[in-house]
């Protein structure tokens, strides 16, 4: 796989969204992002589970746009949910201070999560 593959999936359940990250969303996925984000917040989701088990590297400008996702839908009342990030991308989350906007959780958790909601 290149370092500048990307690819994202989002997926509807009831009131929310599953958005499944692969890849390194650098860069290069600038656009990819912003109209997954523009994609994700159409629906006014009240729940974002986002799969980050097949990420490998995530850029600033990436965070950005999932802080974006997590404020609209914390303001509708919502929750934004990360799991299974790799160490390395988990690092990024827990550095920048996000815990407060998003739940981090690990992969079986993330895993219960997806079952719950029927996306497994």
């Amino acid at each position: 796989m290149s370092d500048q593959f990307f690819e994202s999936a989002v997926e509807a359940f009831g009131d929310g969204v599953v958005l499944r990250l692969r890849g390194a969303a650098g860069l290069p996925a600038q656009a990819d992002l912003e109209r997954l984000a523009t994609r994700v917040l159409s629906g006014r989701p009240k729940r974002v589970v986002v799969d980050a088990r097949e990420l490998t590297f995530i850029a600033s400008f990436a965070l950005g746009q999932l802080v974006s996702i997590a404020r609209r839908v914390q303001s509708d009342g919502g929750e934004v949910i990360v799991g299974g990030a790799a160490a390395t991308v988990e690092e990024v989350f827990e550095r920048s201070r996000l815990g407060g906007m998003m739940t981090l959780v690990s992969a079986g958790r993330l895993e219960e999560i997806l079952r719950d909601i029927g996306t497994a």
